[in-house]
């Protein structure tokens, strides 16, 4: 039994690893900032410490108290949505000679509410609602990689039951994924799924939001060739486009 302290527990992913670890048996303890969250931790078998991740003040002594073994950063934090990444890596990395440290890099993560996915197929729903002949979605044509949330939080739990190995890696960088699918033959199947039949077309990357749907839009030849070798993982959510009804009904209901 490992003691993990999961920042970012009740985000999109961040909670999918909590489940995970929890449900292999490891004690897990989660980071949230609102109160109103603790409940939901609770009935899942979650330990809630309420704290704010960039108060670190807030929160640190739970690890030494508690005996935190490993802890797991899902949060989602920066005020240049990912701009901040690559030095946070380097620093973390950085401290591969006093800590086993490993970084985890997914792709599209998609399933459950949706995350990002969901904020793609909002206009369809609402077309579908108001009955619309048309509908602009953000988007071009080119390879999407994806990967589902439990994958994401499988992964990340061979990565904590096998920290000392990852840590000792020289390299303990993972880019995980499932599968690269065409991106409009994706919203269009999901768009079908949720009744709309009227006309799809596609905009460019616009407003306040520029970079964060540039970096949606953008096409990544990555693969987990690294996942598989070193920690034998698989996933197991392999078709997006086979199950895209599941999927699409479950972001809709989110909405």
């Amino acid at each position: 039994m490992v003691k993990v302290f999961v920042l970012g527990s009740s985000g999109f992913i961040g909670f999918a690893v909590a489940l995970a670890l929890r449900r292999n048996g490891h004690r897990v303890y989660g980071l949230v900032r609102d109160p109103a969250k603790v409940p939901n931790l609770a009935k899942h078998e979650i330990t809630p410490v309420i704290g704010d991740v960039l108060q670190p003040s807030s929160w640190t002594s739970v690890i030494e108290s508690e005996g935190i073994d490993v802890i797991v950063d899902s949060s989602n934090i920066g005020k240049d949505l990912v701009a901040w990444r690559p030095a946070t890596e380097n620093e973390l990395l950085s401290l591969s000679d006093v800590l086993d440290v490993a970084v985890i890099r997914p792709t599209m993560v998609y399933g459950g509410s949706g995350s990002i996915f969901s904020m793609l197929v909002a206009p369809i729903a609402a077309a579908v609602k108001e009955g619309a002949s048309e509908v602009k979605v953000l988007g071009r044509k080119f390879e999407l990689s994806v990967i589902h949330k439990d994958d994401v939080a499988d992964f990340t739990l061979k990565v904590v039951e096998k920290i000392s190995y990852v840590g000792a890696l020289s390299y303990s960088v993972f880019d995980i994924t499932t599968q690269h699918e065409s991106y409009t033959d994706i919203i269009e199947a999901a768009a079908k799924h949720m009744g709309f039949t009227g006309a799809i077309t596609y905009r460019d990357p616009e407003g306040t939001m520029t970079m964060l749907e540039q970096a949606i839009l953008t096409q990544f030849n990555t693969s987990s060739d690294r996942a598989r070798t070193y920690l034998g993982w698989e996933p197991r959510h392999r078709d997006i486009m086979g199950q895209i009804d599941i999927y699409a009904a479950t972001m809709v209901a989110h909405l």
